[in-house]
């Protein structure tokens, strides 16, 4: 199905929206802007692709967060008939993401990829699908989640399939590449398949990194940083020489000082790679969990250590 010609008025009206509610922090009608500028059929431009990321990401991760709160919470309680009220609010918070998945789906299968001839926007929603039937397993009893593991396994591969045709250090294509190597070494428990594909994706993305323009730049070195934090764990547990990960330490080095762009300390988008379950923390603490942006983080974090400052 071939998409349109131009952008619906309807679908521009949406788009629009969606930067005002993003202003104003309306999240939740953020997220029903960017659904209903999807139901209008066209293919996204760079910045609505971005509206549509931006909502996700915050919807998911205050949900997700939610979840691993009470979870948490459930563990701790003693009180008979206060665990089972927390269980029972528990099953209100699975409800309620469960069916912001089923939608994200719809929104995907049936509005987005029908329309979609640009490689980069393939391969934004093929993750999509991954992950959020990555979220979908994580809420199934362990005898019913294998249906959602192996979708989330198919729709990684497409995806990335589909970056191929992107260069080696794009960032949407590394950040693939970072989430189907943890699901390959968390979920699937393939460790030696998740080295050896995350240390290809770095050797591909070496030389490619200095064409970035800056703001790609900046991106794509987080998912290198990222990456090779998770080569050095995995070399570790798997035994393997330290030589095997010393290069990648210094291009993780290199590609934050070689054009004078730092790396930025966390994503610009989650999940990049959900955790296996909602107890955990996760590895980007709580600012990230929030749905802040890297910039937004660092400005909260320099504007605590000038507080400090001011009180010492």
């Amino acid at each position: 199905m071939a998409p349109s010609s131009s952008v619906p008025a309807r679908g521009e009206e949406m788009a629009f929206i969606a930067a005002i509610t993003l202003k104003v922090g309306r999240d939740r009608d953020m997220l029903q802007a960017v659904n209903m500028m999807a139901e209008e059929h066209f293919e996204l431009s760079v910045d609505q692709r971005k509206q549509l990321i931006t909502a996700y990401r915050i919807d998911f991760s205050d949900k997700h967060k939610a979840l691993r709160t009470i979870s948490v919470m459930e563990q701790q309680e003693d009180d008979p008939k206060k665990i089972e009220c927390i269980a029972w609010y528990r099953g209100v918070l699975e409800a309620d993401m469960q069916a912001t998945c089923s939608s994200t789906l719809d929104i995907v299968h049936n509005h987005l990829l029908p329309f979609c001839h640009d490689a980069e926007n393939a391969t934004l929603y093929n993750k999509m699908i991954g992950d959020t039937c990555w979220y979908l397993a994580m809420l199934k009893k362990v005898e019913d989640k294998e249906p959602f593991l192996q979708k989330a396994l198919t729709a990684y591969e497409t995806a990335s399939e589909k970056a191929k045709i992107l260069s080696p250090a794009n960032p949407l294509r590394l950040s693939v590449h970072m989430t189907e190597t943890a699901f390959h070494y968390d979920v699937m428990k393939w460790p030696e398949r998740a080295y050896d594909l995350a240390k290809k994706a770095l050797v591909e993305a070496r030389p490619a990194l200095v064409l970035l323009d800056e703001e790609s730049y900046k991106e794509s070195t987080v998912y290198v940083k990222l990456m090779v934090d998770n080569l050095e764990k995995w070399r570790t547990a798997l035994g393997k020489d330290p030589e095997d990960t010393l290069s990648f330490k210094e291009l993780q080095t290199a590609s934050s000082s070689s054009t004078g762009y730092p790396c930025p300390e966390v994503p610009p988008s989650v999940p990049a790679a959900a955790p296996d379950n909602f107890i955990n923390r996760g590895d980007w603490e709580d600012d990230v969990l929030e749905g802040l942006s890297a910039m937004e983080i660092r400005r909260r974090k320099k504007a605590s250590m000038m507080r400090k400052g001011r009180m010492g």
